[in-house]
């Protein structure tokens, strides 16, 4: 009973969603087919499948698969090898911010 909306008018709306519990935000080009590539402490790779809940343009936000202070490798590689050794230029302390 109430006449449509027009643009530019503002309403008060109330969203339903659910919340998701230590989610982590990652680049897009950190995922790969599902998972991703880690940097273990003795700088060796390791591929990791991971929950994806939203792929965006830029960023995917994960709902499980990584803990907070992993490493993950944000270069392009043209073969992963479970295992193989890395070296480490640089690391982000923190990708959430992005």
């Amino acid at each position: 009973g109430r006449p449509p909306l027009k643009a530019g008018q503002f309403v008060k709306a109330r969203i339903q969603g659910h919340l998701l519990k230590d989610a982590m935000i990652i680049p897009r080009g950190a995922l790969h087919d599902e998972s991703v590539y880690l940097i273990s402490e003795n700088n060796r790779l390791e591929i990791r499948r991971v929950e994806v809940a939203r792929k965006g343009i830029e960023t995917v936000v994960l709902e499980s698969g990584l803990n907070e202070g992993e490493q993950i490798c944000l270069t392009p590689l043209e073969f992963a090898i479970e295992g193989m050794e890395v070296i480490v230029e640089s690391v982000y302390d923190d990708l959430r911010s992005r």
